[in-house]
């Protein structure tokens, strides 16, 4: 145990050697509970209402490029924890590790993906990953481990706080309701570490919000197709 401030905390050893020793921060109620009982009730209700649209989104990936229609990748979760993130393919198969660096007009997004990307489409399947624990509906962006390995190889300063989660990635966060803009690696880290320095119910409810009005198109189209899927379920069973 170390001491911090005159208070014991425990540190968590990493899964990658390059990664720090993280305090793992004083739990609250919400935090260890009611925030993951919220995770799993939400995000399996998205999903009922999001897969007519994954399914049909899927369909027309596999019609528009060759490859699997979800794509999976090695991210840093929770105190270095690596996971498997699944998304839709935004890009060709076999576009190499760099996928996390994209600029306007690149030959690597599909035609299609350029669409998923833009109306975040593409982070629907992400809830699959919530529900096995690796993520949660709000927290920090988490990087891909060839993303993490690249900003050390860069000199970056590693122990930078919110380089490494010290809560559960999010689908949702600080991070990406500000990306109206390119951030740098150091705005992306503070957000970070503002969000879990912070963390409590009324920050994600203020995430939360704003993150549904920019994608309030998404929304509106997942509750179409759920409303849709409702009639054509009792229009069979009649």
């Amino acid at each position: 145990m170390d001491a911090t401030n005159g208070k014991e905390v425990q540190t968590v050893a990493l899964a990658m050697p390059w990664a720090p020793a993280l305090p793992v921060r004083n739990s609250s109620i919400y935090v260890e509970s009611i925030k993951r009982f919220i995770d799993v009730f939400v995000s399996l209700a998205a999903f009922v209402v999001c897969l007519p649209v994954m399914g049909a989104v899927a369909l027309l990936i596999m019609l528009d490029s060759k490859g699997s229609p979800i794509y999976r990748q090695k991210r840093v979760g929770a105190n270095g924890k690596i996971f498997e993130i699944y998304k839709l393919r935004t890009m060709y198969p076999g576009t190499g590790p760099y996928c996390f660096k994209t600029t306007d007009g690149d030959w690597r997004v599909t035609r299609l993906g350029a669409m998923l990307r833009a109306t975040k489409l593409d982070e629907l399947p992400q809830l699959f990953n919530i529900v096995a624990g690796d993520m949660s509906i709000i927290g920090p962006r988490p990087l891909s481990v060839f993303e993490c390995n690249h900003i050390v190889d860069s000199g970056f300063d590693m122990n930078c706080p919110g380089f490494v989660p010290a809560a559960r990635p999010g689908l949702l966060g600080l991070e990406q309701i500000n990306r109206l803009r390119e951030l740098s690696y150091k705005e992306r880290f503070a957000l970070n570490h503002r969000y879990e320095s912070g963390l409590s119910w009324h920050m994600d409810l203020e995430i939360l919000f704003k993150s549904l009005w920019q994608c309030r198109h998404v929304c509106l189209a997942a509750g179409c197709a759920f409303v849709g899927e409702l009639l054509l379920l009792c229009y069979l069973a009649m």
